[in-house]
């Protein structure tokens, strides 16, 4: 599949008619595929992830798995990546001998392949809904990693 949009026409999800207007959206709104979904409210954030789950074969994650398996920010991926690649590394699955990681789009293999790159081959994706992930994000980051990483933005804009 070549998008979300593939993936979810072809598991039933959405309609081609439904498709060609999200398509239309993210060229007027320059957004990816999944705000698209969400903004246009054809699916929820849990509708999305679930459906996300059902067609990728991956686990669905759910907002008691963050506050309870959350790995140590200081040792995963910084914040500034976790807030760009709506990601965050979780230990859900206790059997599981690499690293997992809780993502808003598992479509977006650009981010699965970095995540490969930074931690070897042994990385498992699983879905969550984006807002759970930010939550969990905040939550979990130290304060000083996110006021240092908005101020860099701030810097950098100007």
């Amino acid at each position: 599949m070549d998008s979300i949009f593939d993936l979810l026409e072809y598991n039933g999800y959405l309609s081609p008619s439904a498709v060609g207007l999200l398509r239309g959206y993210c060229e007027r709104w320059q957004v990816t595929g999944y705000q698209a979904i969400v903004e246009s409210h054809l699916l929820s954030e849990d509708a999305l992830a679930d459906a996300l789950s059902e067609s990728l074969k991956i686990d669905r994650l759910f907002h008691v798995c963050f506050n309870a398996a959350l790995i140590r920010p200081e040792e995963s991926i910084s914040y500034a990546l976790a807030c760009r690649w709506c990601c965050i590394e979780t230990d859900a699955i206790r059997q599981f001998e690499g690293r997992e990681f809780a993502l808003a789009d598992p479509t977006e293999r650009s981010t699965i392949v970095e995540l490969r790159r930074m931690f070897g081959r042994r990385v498992r994706v699983a879905v969550a809904p984006a807002s759970e992930i930010k939550r969990a994000i905040w939550a979990h980051y130290p304060l000083w990693e996110q006021i240092h990483t908005h101020a860099a933005q701030v810097a950098s804009s100007s």
